[in-house]
């Protein structure tokens, strides 16, 4: 339930637009529910909460708006945490687990690790959703998360006490490229759309340090490939929008066969990409 202190008059004009807009539909009486597409974001065990969702388009769309003005990313607290949480999980959920598991086994030799006891490294952890459902869903395991910003670091190390997996999760503040841990990973999740091009060379190379002898490394490959010509769908329309921001943060837009081409640099071998459900994968392993 949503409080307001907004005039009846400017309500009712706010929901009337919400029905046009299909994000809410009416029901016997004057109840309004939200649409079939719009349910998820309005339920606790959603994938993702509306408040995030909507705070990454507010966001996204500041970004957007001072793309041209040299300005780029904002260091803005606000928006960095809208981003991070909008683009995540919401760890606490069944349905994160389920899909975070689900993810896992696209890749088997990482379903293998993880049920198997291993240690799980994730670079550019942001505020944890995706870590934290991954360590739901391997009660086996546990993890470190590095993450650059201290607001969000804060954030997932928060998440992790209350959900009660403060003794199997650490997140640790800091430039990925600097990590170091004797101890050895089993697997390496690397954010990499999130790190611009002069922090990629180093978080590589510590990725590599840091996974014991035929570890792996796993990144999102998204094909980020645009048609010359339209029409265009959906797919092409929020690439589009993802290029705008990853320029203005100096991320530079791979193709999966570029992003193969930077680990094999790198030093990993037996690259290759593995095609999931929603997303192209790269995986990639130490050397033994």
């Amino acid at each position: 339930m949503l409080a307001t202190t907004a005039a009846p008059d400017v309500v009712t004009a706010v929901l009337d637009a919400l029905v046009v807009l299909d994000v809410l539909e009416p029901r016997e009486g004057d109840l309004l529910v939200a649409t079939e597409t719009w349910r998820p974001f309005c339920t606790p065990d959603g994938r993702v909460l509306l408040r995030d969702a909507l705070g990454l388009g507010e966001a996204r769309a500041r970004l957007l708006r001072h793309a041209l003005s040299g300005r780029g990313w904002t260091s803005d607290e606000q928006d960095l945490v809208a981003v991070a949480r909008g683009v995540t999980w919401n760890p606490g959920t069944d349905l994160a687990v389920h899909l975070r598991r689900r993810a896992a086994q696209n890749v088997p030799e990482i379903a293998a690790a993880l049920d198997g006891g291993g240690r799980y490294l994730e670079l550019g952890c942001g505020v944890g959703g995706a870590l934290l459902a991954l360590v739901r869903a391997f009660p086996s395991t546990t993890a470190v998360g590095v993450e650059l910003a201290p607001e969000l670091a804060a954030l997932a190390t928060r998440t992790a006490t209350e959900l009660g997996l403060a003794d199997r999760v650490r997140i640790v503040v800091g430039d990925a490229g600097d990590f170091h841990d004797a101890d050895g990973f089993d697997v390496c999740f690397w954010s990499q759309f999130f790190f611009p091009a002069d922090s990629r060379a180093g978080a590589l190379a510590a990725a590599l340090a840091a996974l014991r002898p035929g570890g792996v490394l796993v990144a999102p490959a998204p094909d980020v490939r645009l048609p010359h010509a339209g029409p265009y769908d959906d797919e092409a329309r929020d690439n589009a929008t993802e290029r705008v921001l990853w320029a203005t943060w100096r991320v530079p837009a791979l193709t999966p066969d570029e992003l193969v081409a930077e680990a094999v640099a790198a030093g990993f071998t037996s690259v290759r990409l593995a095609s999931g459900a929603h997303v192209t994968t790269l995986v990639a392993r130490a050397p033994a």
